[in-house]
């Protein structure tokens, strides 16, 4: 049964929403091992701490993360004078974080078992991991994460510019240090920097928020369904009139 595209914001729907999703992830990622395997694996080997090349692509990776998602994001991102919670907002983000850390890694060992390698011959199975972890944020973000759950927070604009300035690069920078290195963990710690971040930056309401809270902007996407489309108000990037 599809949910009904709700009048108006909810922030406990949304977090009893977010709970029923993050359970379900962290669920099928434990059902395909992938917690199991994790704690088996080292956070890293001497080898990497004493390599300078180690070091300069996670430092990359996290600058990137900070720039990104602590400076560029928030930039362009829609507030309509929601408060600041921060512990409240953190543990969601963290939440958030370490669930779709372990399903994305889950995809990332599937497209490894379905097309073994090492080194070079490991390029296809990340090309393959890139494009399942794409998909699956595009539809799920798209038809249900940025309905049902997170607030409005975009404008059309702004959410085409942080997919090919945010979304698309971090990914790609996370599946390079992988790759390359194999830390897991630090794999899925950049997910949860990431996300602790952006539900700060958007000001994520806590569940016990109970003021009014404007409904997300919707248009019909794939078979009708109601999909997100971004707030549209005075101008179509933002500017001083736009309520952040």
């Amino acid at each position: 049964m599809l949910l009904p595209t709700p009048r108006h914001y909810d922030p406990l729907r949304a977090w009893r929403l977010a709970a029923t999703y993050l359970g379900l992830l962290t669920t099928f990622s434990w059902l395909a091992g992938t917690p199991q395997w994790l704690i088996r694996q080292p956070l890293t080997t001497g080898g990497q701490l004493a390599d300078p090349r180690w070091w300069s692509l996670l430092l990359a990776c996290l600058l990137f993360t900070v720039e990104a998602y602590g400076l560029y994001w928030p930039r362009h991102t829609l507030r309509f004078e929601r408060p600041l919670r921060p512990l409240a907002q953190a543990g969601f983000g963290l939440a958030w974080g370490l669930a779709l850390g372990l399903w994305m890694l889950t995809l990332v060992r599937w497209a490894r078992d379905w097309l073994p390698g090492h080194g070079a011959a490991g390029v296809p199975a990340l090309l393959l991991a890139f494009l399942l972890i794409s998909l699956w944020q595009a539809l799920v973000q798209s038809y249900f994460w940025g309905v049902h759950v997170t607030p409005e927070h975009d404008t059309p604009a702004s959410n085409r510019s942080k997919v090919w300035r945010c979304h698309v690069p971090f990914l790609a920078s996370g599946m390079w240090f992988l790759g390359a290195f194999g830390n897991a963990a630090l794999f899925v710690g950049l997910q949860v920097l990431c996300l602790v971040i952006t539900s700060l930056a958007m000001r994520m309401p806590p569940w016990w928020d109970r003021t009014p809270q404007r409904a997300v902007t919707t248009s019909a996407g794939l078979l009708g369904l109601p999909r997100t489309h971004g707030w549209q108000g005075p101008s179509s990037t933002f500017s001083p009139s736009v309520p952040r």
